[in-house]
């Protein structure tokens, strides 16, 4: 969204007096984050303790909705790390009047340390489900039935609420939040690194944000990210490694449009979001076709399809990608082991996997989807060394001895 400097200064007025912020007068780098996030870029807010890191995304709603030309009400979704810090920030807000709520996850099966033995080390594999199906916290009043709806304009979340949880994730994608989340913030963002290896896995996995949510800008906000933290930002974002490989694909759909190869491209489900975003970025208006037919989903060029989407979600895109003419808009589908077996895509010409499934049996019908309507196909399978090496979990010596292998064919 792009503002004039005086309609944004105006937009920072009407969202302080919503949030009754009486007297305050937001610093240099407050303005700059709300002038970046505002703008669609995602940011890394690293800010002392006792700058005002809260204010920034409890403002965010509001400063949306002095832009915005939609009556629906703007939505934030705050992921933070402890109960007392977010049950005391809700409390805050409700006192001026703020809506907030919390999206609750049942103790007990929060992970522990002594769960982590069992977790999946392996978080880069192309694959879908989390271990763990927790389940959500139901509240004696209205609470959880406020959120489903969407009526709280700041959701606070732990990561265990959506990643591990199938009934978190399902409010997530729904309308309600699929329409109108306009900013995902990751509070505290340093426990990324310093809780995601061991103590509370999910945090190593919040880059699944970006599945849930492609389009929308992400804020990640900490008093002592050091050097070693801010090199693991793409944990949070997404990573530029795979940028390389997708930016010449997105370049050339951007010139060639629906006569794109159809090509589905296997990833992990926590660089699916970042693969769509790249692509929205490169394309811009050229993302839909025909020109003019922005916004409606049916008419993008690229899609993701993976466990954590609706049912809905995936039977509209199957529907697009199965039916009998063969110019249907998609032309890319950013895709976990999700678009599995018993699908049938006739004229797939081009299958990538980012990174080798586990066993040769797996790429086998993996790269079974191109091709099936007898027409000429091709596979492409990039991967490292560290993907193949002899302590990488699951990966099979069949696969292992394949990866490397030029000259023989399946």
């Amino acid at each position: 969204m792009k503002v004039s400097l005086n309609s944004f200064f105006h937009g920072i007025r009407f969202a302080l007096q919503k949030c009754k912020f009486d007297g305050v007068f937001l610093k240099v780098k407050q303005y700059k984050i709300l002038d970046a996030l505002i703008s669609g870029r995602d940011v890394i807010g690293v800010l002392p303790t006792g700058y005002g890191k809260s204010i920034i995304f409890q403002l965010l709603p509001f400063l949306h909705e002095y832009h915005s030309i939609s009556d629906a009400g703007n939505i934030v979704i705050v992921v933070a790390p402890l109960n007392a810090l977010i049950e005391d920030q809700i409390k805050s807000l409700r006192k001026r009047g703020v809506s907030a709520g919390m999206l609750r996850t049942k103790p007990q099966n929060m992970r522990t340390i002594a769960d982590n033995t069992n977790c999946d080390s392996d978080s880069d594999s192309n694959t879908d489900e989390n271990n763990i199906d927790n389940e959500l916290e139901q509240d004696a009043g209205n609470e959880l039935s406020s959120i489903r709806s969407g009526k709280f304009r700041l959701l606070f979340i732990h990561p265990e609420g959506f990643i591990s949880c199938r009934e978190g994730r399902k409010i997530l994608t729904s309308e309600p939040y699929q329409k109108n989340v306009v900013c995902c913030v990751v509070d505290e963002a340093h426990l990324v690194h310093e809780w995601g290896e061991d103590f509370r896995p999910d945090f190593s996995k919040l880059s699944q944000l970006r599945a849930l949510f492609p389009c929308t800008p992400m804020l990640a906000l900490t008093a002592s990210a050091h050097q070693k933290v801010l090199k693991r930002k793409p944990s949070v974002f997404g990573s530029e490694s795979y940028e390389r490989i997708l930016c010449p694909i997105a370049k050339e759909l951007k010139t060639t449009l629906i006569n794109y190869p159809l090509t589905i491209i296997y990833l992990p489900l926590k660089w699916c979001g970042h693969a769509f975003k790249l692509f929205i970025q490169i394309l811009q208006e050229k993302s839909y076709f025909p020109a003019g037919e922005t916004h409606d989903p049916s008419k993008c060029l690229f899609a993701q399809f993976h466990a954590a989407q609706t049912d809905k979600m995936k039977s509209e895109i199957l529907e697009q990608l199965t039916g009998e003419s063969e110019r249907h808009n998609i032309r890319v589908v950013f895709a976990t082991v999700a678009i599995g077996l018993g699908v049938n895509i006739p004229n797939v010409r081009q299958v990538i996997h980012i990174g080798p499934p586990r066993t040769i049996e797996s790429y086998y019908q993996e790269i079974g989807r191109a091709g099936r309507d007898g027409r000429s196909a091709r596979a492409v399978l990039y991967y490292s060394g560290s993907e193949i090496a002899t302590n990488k979990p699951g990966m099979t010596d069949e696969m292992r001895v394949f990866c490397p292998t030029v000259k023989t064919c399946l």
